[in-house]
């Protein structure tokens, strides 16, 4: 066979397991001697071709049996090539099957490293080797742990490729290799990271106040940053600031210097701003609201002043008002984190100035989803000041016109039940709210907890027993009167 036949016929195999949903495996395992020919060729298309073919292949343990070690040779054979273009291909090759097989990330694993780690490889080549590394490395770290020398020094250059800031394109690639290693192999030799991290932040989310050199010049046009740089950064630095230590016990933003932590809050602060301009179409929109919520979500572990906080929460409050259901669901699933996290500060903020514009959407929205956060972020504002005007707001839904879905009735009962016994000042107010909750005909919660707690305390309180009778009688008369309530 010429070397176009071979590529063609081995395309046409590719093409047949593909076309039947990978069941023609054993039909097609006849042209692995041939592929291999190919992944020797000098001419590129027809290494390609063997390449692309086996990277479908690979992941089935009777094609690694049968090839593996010649495909391992000859891997390691173009690592160490002159053509960049073959390199590639090799790199490609990892990056797609080495994840899954130990033998290619023990055999091929300094090989890779090379390639990250020479002066003179091409930016292309580092891109890819950083990720093809990445690959190899989440099928055994151990390949890092086993030598604590062997660690320092590789982990000590793959960071050194932060250095070169300029070049967003490399650090889009390093940035999830940084992130693995932070996590799962030593967290400590990335902490000092994070001043650098937070200045790459600051470069990339104020690109528009800088010239237009490669990091920043496919994101002036639009004056938005890039957001895949953007939510990396924050979520090494998210790891690296508010996880423990198992060696040093917890790093905490006390920990970190001002001017650094003053970065932060820089970066919080344009954010806000950024994503509360009015988008030109849906993309920009996503784009705006995937920054906003990464750096929320971090600002709420700040400890940032009670301006940053109102700052906050009125430029989530504003997206709520959003056409895009995903939209209003992280809205509210942010906001939600940034009361919890963030206390009394940002809950006083919501109670004051939002608590009406969340009772509108509770009362209009459609997606049960979105009103399962909603319900989920009215109960983490409720306090003894507005536990009554809440309540009543929840057992509203729950008896209106459009009926919720039996597991948000059977959430919301819950939270109503919690939220009375907790909060309520008036004994009272308590009863007739619990006797209104067990009122509801066919409730599909589980409401016997509910009703025995308020016999407990019905029956140990003498003021209570004229009152929770006579509403009782009242029920009575009413039809399809629930269970719950005659057990009562």
């Amino acid at each position: 066979l010429s070397g176009y036949q071979r590529k063609k016929y081995v395309a046409k195999l590719a093409y047949v397991f593909i076309a039947t949903n990978t069941t023609k495996l054993s039909d097609v395992v006849f042209g692995l001697d041939q592929c291999c020919e190919l992944l020797g060729s000098n001419v590129y298309s027809e290494k390609f071709i063997a390449y692309m073919t086996l990277e479908l292949l690979y992941h089935h343990a009777n094609i690694n049996d049968s090839i593996g070690r010649r495909a391992t040779q000859q891997v390691k054979k173009d690592l160490a090539s002159t053509d960049d273009d073959v390199v590639c291909l090799a790199l490609n090759f990892l990056g797609v099957v080495g994840k899954s097989h130990e033998e290619l990330t023990h055999e091929l694993i300094h090989e890779v490293f090379q390639v990250l780690r020479s002066p003179t490889s091409a930016q292309i080549l580092k891109k890819k080797s950083a990720l093809a590394f990445l690959a190899l490395l989440r099928n055994d770290s151990s390949i890092l742990t086993q030598d604590v020398r062997r660690k320092h020094l590789w982990i000590q250059r793959i960071i050194s490729l932060l250095d070169d800031s300029s070049n967003y394109r490399l650090m889009i690639s390093v940035l999830p290799l940084i992130e693995f290693i932070a996590r799962e192999v030593d967290s400590q030799a990335c902490v000092k990271l994070i001043p650098q991290l937070s200045t790459i932040l600051q470069n990339c989310i104020f690109a528009e106040n800088r010239p237009a050199d490669e990091f920043h010049r496919n994101q002036i046009s639009s004056g938005i940053p890039d957001p895949w740089i953007v939510t990396k950064i924050v979520s090494i630095l998210n790891f690296l600031i508010c996880s423990p230590s198992s060696t040093s016990g917890e790093v905490t933003f006390s920990n970190i210097d001002q001017a650094t932590l003053g970065k932060l809050r820089v970066c919080v602060t344009k954010v806000i701003e950024i994503g509360t301009r009015p988008a030109v179409d849906v993309i920009m929109r996503t784009i705006q609201n995937t920054i906003l919520f990464s750096l929320i979500n971090f600002a709420s572990k700040l400890d940032p002043s009670v301006d940053a906080i109102a700052s906050s929460v009125n430029a989530l409050c504003s997206l709520l008002s959003s056409n895009e259901t995903n939209t209003r669901y992280l809205t509210l699933d942010c906001l939600t984190k940034l009361c919890s996290i963030n206390g009394k500060g940002a809950r006083d903020e919501v109670r004051a100035y939002h608590i009406e514009q969340l009772f509108q959407i509770l009362a209009t929205e459609r997606d049960s989803s979105i009103v399962r956060k909603l319900v989920d972020l009215l109960y983490t504002l409720t306090d003894v000041g507005n536990v009554q005007m809440i309540v009543n707001e929840l057992l509203k839904y729950m008896t209106g016109s459009r009926q919720p879905d039996h597991h948000i009735r059977s959430d919301i009962a819950v939270k109503v039940a919690i939220l009375t016994e907790k909060y309520a000042h008036d004994t009272n107010w308590y009863v007739v709210v619990t006797l209104k909750l067990l009122s509801l005909a066919n409730a599909s919660f589980n409401n016997d907890d509910i009703w025995q707690r308020l016999c407990q305390i019905v029956v140990n309180n003498e003021s209570l027993h004229q009152l929770t009778s006579r509403h009782l009688v009242e029920y009575l008369y009413q039809p399809n009167m629930s269970e719950p309530l005659v057990k009562a």
